[in-house]
Protein backbone atom coordinates (compact mmCIF):
# COMPACT_ATOMS: atom_id res chain seq x y z
CA UNK A 1 0.00 0.00 0.00
CA UNK A 2 1.32 3.41 -1.03
CA UNK A 3 2.15 5.94 1.01
CA UNK A 4 -1.73 8.77 1.58
CA UNK A 5 -0.44 12.00 -0.38
CA UNK A 6 -2.35 14.49 1.54
CA UNK A 7 -0.58 16.28 4.04
CA UNK A 8 -2.57 18.06 6.39
CA UNK A 9 -1.50 21.72 8.30
CA UNK A 10 -3.31 21.44 11.95
CA UNK A 11 -2.01 24.64 13.40
CA UNK A 12 -3.07 27.08 10.27
CA UNK A 13 -6.30 28.62 11.27
CA UNK A 14 -8.57 30.54 8.36
CA UNK A 15 -11.70 32.26 7.71
CA UNK A 16 -12.49 30.39 4.42
CA UNK A 17 -15.83 33.07 4.39
CA UNK A 18 -13.52 36.36 4.14
CA UNK A 19 -11.45 34.50 1.21
CA UNK A 20 -14.62 33.91 -0.37
CA UNK A 21 -15.52 37.46 0.55
CA UNK A 22 -12.73 38.89 -1.39
CA UNK A 23 -13.33 35.99 -4.60
CA UNK A 24 -16.35 37.64 -4.95
CA UNK A 25 -14.71 41.02 -6.01
CA UNK A 26 -11.97 39.49 -8.22
CA UNK A 27 -13.46 40.70 -12.15
CA UNK A 28 -14.41 38.73 -15.08
CA UNK A 29 -11.38 39.70 -16.71
CA UNK A 30 -8.85 38.56 -14.01
CA UNK A 31 -10.63 34.95 -14.22
CA UNK A 32 -8.38 32.51 -17.09
CA UNK A 33 -9.66 29.69 -18.50
CA UNK A 34 -6.84 27.13 -18.49
CA UNK A 35 -6.31 24.52 -20.70
CA UNK A 36 -6.09 20.52 -19.22
CA UNK A 37 -3.86 18.68 -21.29
CA UNK A 38 -1.16 16.20 -20.56
CA UNK A 39 2.21 17.06 -18.89
CA UNK A 40 4.12 16.26 -22.09
CA UNK A 41 3.10 18.24 -24.90
CA UNK A 42 4.01 15.71 -27.22
CA UNK A 43 0.61 13.67 -26.23
CA UNK A 44 -2.38 14.17 -28.09
CA UNK A 45 -4.83 16.42 -25.65
CA UNK A 46 -8.77 16.57 -25.64
CA UNK A 47 -8.44 20.48 -26.45
CA UNK A 48 -10.66 22.97 -25.09
CA UNK A 49 -11.82 20.36 -22.29
CA UNK A 50 -12.35 23.06 -19.53
CA UNK A 51 -13.47 25.91 -21.76
CA UNK A 52 -16.21 27.56 -19.34
CA UNK A 53 -15.49 24.72 -16.80
CA UNK A 54 -12.27 25.64 -15.30
CA UNK A 55 -10.76 29.02 -14.42
CA UNK A 56 -7.63 30.53 -12.28
CA UNK A 57 -6.89 33.98 -10.76
CA UNK A 58 -3.38 34.28 -10.16
CA UNK A 59 -1.20 36.58 -8.06
CA UNK A 60 0.74 38.55 -10.75
CA UNK A 61 -3.13 39.74 -12.45
CA UNK A 62 -4.88 39.86 -8.91
CA UNK A 63 -3.89 41.71 -6.21
CA UNK A 64 -4.04 39.52 -3.24
CA UNK A 65 -2.54 41.44 -0.69
CA UNK A 66 -5.67 43.09 -0.63
CA UNK A 67 -7.06 40.09 1.71
CA UNK A 68 -5.55 40.11 4.83
CA UNK A 69 -6.77 36.09 5.32
CA UNK A 70 -4.72 35.21 1.96
CA UNK A 71 -1.68 37.31 3.70
CA UNK A 72 -2.11 35.14 7.23
CA UNK A 73 -1.54 32.10 5.10
CA UNK A 74 0.74 33.59 3.09
CA UNK A 75 2.84 34.40 6.64
CA UNK A 76 2.38 30.97 7.66
CA UNK A 77 4.40 29.53 4.52
CA UNK A 78 7.16 32.64 4.97
CA UNK A 79 8.91 31.55 8.37
CA UNK A 80 11.94 33.85 7.41
CA UNK A 81 11.92 33.01 3.77
CA UNK A 82 9.29 31.96 1.39
CA UNK A 83 8.32 28.88 1.06
CA UNK A 84 6.14 28.58 -2.38
CA UNK A 85 6.53 30.16 -5.14
CA UNK A 86 3.41 32.09 -6.57
CA UNK A 87 -0.17 31.66 -5.38
CA UNK A 88 -4.10 31.05 -7.63
CA UNK A 89 -7.42 30.61 -7.02
CA UNK A 90 -8.71 27.78 -8.93
CA UNK A 91 -12.75 28.56 -9.78
CA UNK A 92 -14.47 24.78 -10.71
CA UNK A 93 -17.41 25.28 -12.00
CA UNK A 94 -20.73 22.68 -10.62
CA UNK A 95 -21.07 18.98 -12.69
CA UNK A 96 -17.44 19.36 -14.53
CA UNK A 97 -15.40 16.05 -13.89
CA UNK A 98 -12.03 17.31 -14.16
CA UNK A 99 -9.96 14.15 -15.73
CA UNK A 100 -7.15 12.78 -14.19
CA UNK A 101 -4.10 14.77 -14.57
CA UNK A 102 -1.12 16.92 -13.01
CA UNK A 103 -2.15 19.74 -10.94
CA UNK A 104 -1.26 22.42 -13.18
CA UNK A 105 1.88 21.43 -14.81
CA UNK A 106 3.62 22.61 -18.31
CA UNK A 107 6.89 20.84 -19.45
CA UNK A 108 7.75 23.40 -22.11
CA UNK A 109 7.34 26.23 -19.56
CA UNK A 110 9.30 24.45 -16.97
CA UNK A 111 11.99 23.43 -19.52
CA UNK A 112 12.53 26.67 -20.71
CA UNK A 113 12.34 28.61 -17.00
CA UNK A 114 14.57 25.76 -15.18
CA UNK A 115 11.60 24.97 -12.79
CA UNK A 116 11.10 21.38 -11.39
CA UNK A 117 7.36 21.93 -9.36
CA UNK A 118 7.64 20.13 -6.00
CA UNK A 119 4.44 20.61 -3.86
CA UNK A 120 1.04 22.44 -4.27
CA UNK A 121 -0.53 23.36 -0.65
CA UNK A 122 -4.08 23.86 -1.41
CA UNK A 123 -6.81 25.99 1.07
CA UNK A 124 -10.53 24.57 0.67
CA UNK A 125 -12.53 27.56 0.49
CA UNK A 126 -16.02 26.18 -1.14
CA UNK A 127 -17.22 23.41 -2.50
CA UNK A 128 -18.97 20.00 -1.45
CA UNK A 129 -15.57 18.71 -0.15
CA UNK A 130 -16.78 16.21 2.30
CA UNK A 131 -19.23 15.28 -0.20
CA UNK A 132 -16.77 15.20 -3.48
CA UNK A 133 -13.61 15.21 -2.29
CA UNK A 134 -10.22 15.53 -4.13
CA UNK A 135 -8.72 12.05 -5.80
CA UNK A 136 -5.56 10.81 -6.64
CA UNK A 137 -3.78 8.45 -8.86
CA UNK A 138 -0.05 7.46 -8.13
CA UNK A 139 0.57 6.41 -11.61
CA UNK A 140 3.83 4.79 -10.95
CA UNK A 141 1.56 1.97 -8.96
CA UNK A 142 -1.63 2.65 -10.12
CA UNK A 143 -3.04 3.29 -6.90
CA UNK A 144 -6.38 5.33 -5.97
CA UNK A 145 -6.78 7.26 -2.90
CA UNK A 146 -9.43 9.89 -1.74
CA UNK A 147 -8.96 13.12 0.40
CA UNK A 148 -10.34 12.43 3.79
CA UNK A 149 -12.13 16.53 4.26
CA UNK A 150 -11.12 17.94 7.66
CA UNK A 151 -11.85 21.62 6.81
CA UNK A 152 -7.97 22.01 6.83
CA UNK A 153 -5.40 23.39 4.31
CA UNK A 154 -3.37 20.37 2.97
CA UNK A 155 -0.38 19.68 0.45
CA UNK A 156 -0.12 16.95 -2.29
CA UNK A 157 3.38 16.10 -4.43
CA UNK A 158 3.73 17.71 -7.90
CA UNK A 159 5.32 15.50 -9.39
CA UNK A 160 4.35 14.49 -12.51
CA UNK A 161 3.77 10.96 -11.80
CA UNK A 162 0.69 12.04 -9.49
CA UNK A 163 -2.52 12.60 -11.02
CA UNK A 164 -5.49 14.74 -9.51
CA UNK A 165 -9.24 14.72 -10.08
CA UNK A 166 -12.57 16.18 -8.96
CA UNK A 167 -16.38 17.43 -9.61
CA UNK A 168 -18.14 19.76 -7.37
CA UNK A 169 -21.96 18.76 -6.59
CA UNK A 170 -23.17 21.18 -4.32
CA UNK A 171 -22.07 24.46 -4.56
CA UNK A 172 -22.51 26.58 -8.36
CA UNK A 173 -18.56 27.05 -8.39
CA UNK A 174 -15.80 25.21 -6.15
CA UNK A 175 -13.17 27.88 -5.33
CA UNK A 176 -9.55 26.37 -3.82
CA UNK A 177 -6.31 28.59 -3.11
CA UNK A 178 -3.01 27.18 -4.13
CA UNK A 179 0.73 28.03 -3.28
CA UNK A 180 3.05 25.83 -5.61
CA UNK A 181 6.54 24.95 -4.26
CA UNK A 182 9.36 24.54 -6.29
CA UNK A 183 13.04 23.18 -5.78
CA UNK A 184 15.03 23.98 -3.88
CA UNK A 185 11.98 23.55 -1.47
CA UNK A 186 11.16 20.01 -1.36
CA UNK A 187 7.95 18.37 -0.39
CA UNK A 188 9.58 15.81 1.95
CA UNK A 189 11.16 19.50 3.59
CA UNK A 190 7.58 20.50 4.20
CA UNK A 191 6.59 17.47 5.75
CA UNK A 192 9.04 17.66 7.84
CA UNK A 193 8.98 21.10 8.92
CA UNK A 194 5.37 21.38 9.71
CA UNK A 195 4.98 17.69 10.93
CA UNK A 196 2.47 17.44 13.75
CA UNK A 197 2.03 14.61 16.39
CA UNK A 198 -1.84 14.29 15.72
Amino acid sequence: MGQYPFFYFYDLEFDASKILDFINTIPDEEWVGPHIGNYDPDIDTTEHLADNNLWTANNLQTDFTKCNEINKIAKYFSPGRRFFKGMMIKKSKKDFKSPFHPLMQNLEFDKKNNIVRTFDIIVPIQGGFVESPLEAIDTKTNEHFTLVPKGLAFMVPNDPSWHFSWCETIHDFRYTLHLRGVMPIKHEFMKGYYHKNV
